[in-house]
């Protein structure tokens, strides 16, 4: 069917022959790109139509070959020199897999400073992966979480052979394994559909939400760059509103922008439990909702990886980034703690408690809140027997909150969800604390990973992978 001339642009007639591919190596041993390559080939051949494969063709070969060359010195490399760090730091640990015909397929390295972190933060994972960071094309995944200033923190990485549910399965299970057994309580990543199916292997009792930055951005290409829908998309994502007002919502701002039967939009709909914070809200996420802060480290080091690294010099400069990021997060974090701190509401015990529990980020924030309290007028308590229950109410606002307090524990629970969802105390509990005189924050209302000793009482112990 196809003609004599364009018979040569058919899949079955191209092809890079070794000889090609070996001129190839020689110039990009020398720096040169592989799309000056595919010129130089044609200003040689007097035309691209006399090379006999395209510009595609011999990308597909460079990558095909560079792979094959993981089975030699350059993967050992990498190896010994994890290795070599067992020696100088016995609790770090690492892991690899290798092909059928003996190729590195997938590789994770975790030391102790991230084992520490893991066990201490870990009940948040951020779950984050892009090409192109080595010469082998092989994903980087970033295992990341929130540390008790609200700063990010790097867990482990990990060199994947590709996006696969396998490769992600294989990660997570290492994740895991390497951390005593410990699983995260909830998941964010981009909405990678392999990440996802692989999360329900591993982590089946794990919540999955998917990050609200790159949500926004396929918003924008998803529906044309309509700002009334994004502008409410955005709304929706990190406001929790009542189930009714969101169904309302959305049909009304659909049916405006004319999106009815937009297909990106119906999807979205059909996965709102994903992003949603009103539907997300009663499970613990950190008040995180991105894995953008993931790109700190994929930004150093596209900053120093150069094209042809051999791999033990890319895992040698992330170890170098992850050191470089945690001594910067340290320092910030010394510079905030070491700041004088003076108390500034009518509650002086109750903030002076929050000021000796939390660090100086989370205290800020929880400050705010105990000075909301006043807000709210309790008009009705009833006794159930072991909780009592406290409604609240705003002036000028028709809705009601519920605060559930146990006699003996004095654990809290409001119908807001804030401390299911953050982990710290709202506005509403607060006034409960004050109708009830408390001079200090009930212990079970103080969860440990906010507080300056989060990382108490905490063993770590790594091991040799194999």
């Amino acid at each position: 069917m196809a003609t004599k001339s364009s018979i040569k642009y058919l899949r079955s007639h191209r092809k890079v022959i070794d000889a090609n591919y070996a001129q190839a190596s020689t110039m990009r041993m020398t720096g040169m790109k592989t799309c000056q390559i595919m010129k130089f080939f044609a200003m040689q051949c007097e035309g691209y139509r006399n090379i006999g494969f395209v510009l595609k063709d011999l990308y597909n070969r460079v990558e095909l070959e560079e792979k094959k060359e993981t089975t030699n010195e350059d993967a050992e490399g990498a190896i010994g020199y994890f290795i070599g760090r067992t020696t100088i730091e016995p609790t770090f640990y690492f892991e690899y897999e290798v092909d059928i015909e003996g190729r590195l397929e997938n590789i994770f390295w975790m030391d102790s400073v991230g084992q520490m972190d893991y066990k201490a933060f870990g009940d948040v994972l951020v779950f984050d992966s892009t090409y192109n960071t080595n010469k082998y094309h092989k994903p980087l995944v970033v295992l990341a979480g929130v540390k008790n200033d609200f700063g990010t923190i790097i867990f482990g990485p990990a060199l994947l052979s590709e996006k696969t549910t396998e490769a992600y399965d294989w990660i997570l299970g290492t994740l895991v394994k390497a951390n005593g057994g410990k699983k995260p309580i909830s998941v964010i990543t981009d909405g990678d559909k392999s990440m996802r199916q692989a999360i329900e292997h591993v982590l089946p009792n794990a919540r999955h939400g998917l990050c609200t930055f790159h949500l926004k951005r396929n918003a924008e290409t998803g529906t044309n760059k309509c700002s009334m829908f994004t502008s409410m998309f955005a709304k929706f994502m990190k406001k929790a509103i009542p189930m009714e007002e969101f169904e309302e919502g959305w049909h009304a701002v659909v049916a405006s922008c004319g999106l009815d039967g937009n297909d990106w939009v119906k999807k979205m709909y059909a996965k709102r439990s994903l992003w949603a914070e009103t539907l997300l809200r009663e499970c613990f996420f950190v008040g995180m909702r991105s894995t953008s802060w993931c790109e700190q480290m994929n930004a150093f080091l596209k900053r120093y990886i150069k094209p042809n690294m051999r791999m033990y010099q890319f895992v040698k400069i992330h170890a170098l980034a992850l050191d470089f990021l945690r001594e910067k997060e340290s320092k910030a974090h010394h510079e905030i703690e070491d700041t004088f701190l003076m108390l500034s509401t009518e509650l002086l015990a109750l903030e002076q408690h929050a000021a000796e529990a939390y660090t100086r980020n989370i205290f800020v924030n929880v400050r705010k809140h105990l000075g909301r309290q006043g807000l709210y007028d309790c008009f009705k308590r009833e006794d159930t027997g072991s909780e009592c229950l406290f409604y609240l109410a705003k002036y000028r606002d028709s809705r009601t909150w519920v605060v559930e307090m146990d006699k003996e524990t004095r654990q809290m629970k409001c119908s807001c969800k804030k401390f299911e969802w953050k982990g710290l105390p709202c506005a509403h509990m607060f006034r409960v604390m004050v109708v009830k005189n408390l001079q200090k924050f009930p212990q079970a209302c103080i969860m440990k990973r906010w507080t300056m000793n989060a990382k108490e009482d905490i063993d770590v112990g790594g091991s040799l992978g194999t």
